[in-house]
């Protein structure tokens, strides 16, 4: 059985790899004007819920977006009722960003900013708003 340490590097490692992968095909949608790349949208499951809200209170899908991107949310769904965090913590691009950055800070700064438990316990309600939003 594999130790933590290399669970650990295979997680950055994935982590890099879809970050990768996202940033290249966002590259290549700008760059080519939207010709055979798909948009940033396509590739992410908040591409399905933009395009779901967008039909179901507006009646039309969004041009850009590719009424397949309802299945990667469905898919996204599944996988985070099956395997709890683990989109976020292995396959999200913002998710690995976090983590970079995580990873980055601690090294610069030697200590974790640690959020004050009055600030912290408000906010976390922010993202539903968001969310509605």
């Amino acid at each position: 059985m594999p130790n933590n340490k290399v669970l650990k590097s295979l997680r950055y490692i994935l982590l890099a790899i879809f970050l990768i992968h996202s940033t290249v095909e966002a590259y290549l949608h700008q760059l080519l004007g939207g010709g055979k790349e798909p948009s940033i949208h396509a590739l992410c499951p908040y591409g399905g819920l933009e395009s779901l809200y967008s039909l179901i209170f507006g009646g039309t899908f969004i041009e850009k977006i590719f009424s397949g991107t309802i299945v990667i949310l469905i898919i996204t769904l599944i996988i985070a009722l099956i395997f709890r965090r683990s989109f976020c913590g292995l396959i999200c691009p913002f998710g690995a960003l976090q983590e970079f950055f995580g990873i980055i800070g601690k090294k610069l700064f030697r200590k974790r900013f640690i959020m004050p438990e009055k600030v912290d316990k408000p906010l976390r309600y922010l993202k539903y708003l968001v969310l509605l939003d």
